[in-house]
């Protein structure tokens, strides 16, 4: 059994300042399910060998989560909303921005000794609201993909 963590999702926010993380995959291929996605309790499932490899493909090669820069990400969101806000006011268009009571996604990934964390505050919306940053989409897809993992059976 390998306690070597290869990704994890944890959203921040709400009451609790530290809470367990939602999907957890380990590199022999266990999953933690958090209990807020587990019905109350938390879950234990096994990948097999095939379906873990196809995991680690798609969020480190296709998506390549650990190409994304957190801080890089941070500032493009930012210049993203201040451009929205200038064209929101010269043509009356309303804001569609970050909201106030939002969690923060926090992806933590390891691979090959390196571990990268990026965290992304409201991510559905600013992925929504900005189609147009590569790197969003690419988190909110690797946010799909261990969603997906989480509630399928």
């Amino acid at each position: 059994m390998s306690d070597e963590l290869l990704i994890e999702w944890s959203q921040l926010g709400g009451r609790d300042p530290k809470p367990t993380p939602d999907v957890s995959v380990f590199a022999d291929g266990r999953v933690r399910i958090g209990a807020r996605l587990a019905g109350g309790e938390t879950a234990w499932r096994t990948l097999s060998t095939s379906r873990l490899a196809a995991l680690r493909r798609r969020l480190f090669e296709e998506l390549r989560v650990m190409e994304i820069d957190g801080g890089a990400l941070a500032r493009d969101v930012q210049a993203a909303a201040r451009r929205r806000r200038a064209e929101a006011t010269a043509q009356a268009v309303p804001f569609t921005g970050a909201q106030m009571d939002s969690a923060t996604t926090v992806i933590r990934a390891t691979d090959g000794g390196r571990t990268r964390e990026i965290r992304q505050h409201d991510l559905f919306a600013s992925a929504e609201a900005y189609p147009e940053l590569e790197a969003l989409q690419r988190l909110r897809q690797a946010q799909l993909c261990l969603l997906e993992l989480a509630t399928s059976h």
